[in-house]
């Protein structure tokens, strides 16, 4: 029986995502989700802890316990809005800046790699991905 494409997609995404995780606790000994959110923080610098939680398609309750760890490690802050006296903004402190920076660009060098052994266009592989994640998420009017 042939497998079908979704199916496909779904293991490709897991097996990446624990790839990823497995290879940034050996270099890091950060875990992937810990990571996405530095790189997260990073992107989008100011962010608040409930836009980060739909962002990365979290509960509130599961980014606020990630955030106390990443704190308690030293990677990011937060503080009171300004603007919102009941929401939380979020920023990576330097230390959090530096492990985004080598996390990120480490993951992209493996995922170049992989392309690479497994003779994928990289340029046209972002593309079509981009195409499919634009054409699920946009909304039809």
């Amino acid at each position: 029986m042939q497998e079908s494409l979704t199916y496909t997609l779904h293991r490709l995404v897991f097996a990446l995502d624990r790839a990823a995780d497995s290879l940034l606790r050996d270099q890091f000994n950060i875990s992937y989700s810990r990571a996405l959110v530095l790189v997260m923080l990073q992107d989008q610098p100011g962010i608040t802890q409930h836009q980060l939680a739909q962002t990365l398609g979290h509960t509130d309750p599961a980014v606020s316990a990630i955030l106390l760890e990443l704190a308690r490690d030293g990677y990011v802050t937060s503080q009171t809005s300004p603007l919102h006296k009941r929401k939380k903004e979020v920023q990576l402190t330097l230390k959090g800046q530096k492990l985004a920076r080598q996390a990120h660009a480490y993951l992209n060098q493996k995922f170049d790699s992989l392309l690479l052994a497994a003779n994928v266009d990289g340029t046209l592989y972002d593309q079509l991905t981009k195409q499919l994640y634009s054409a699920l998420t946009t909304k039809k009017n």
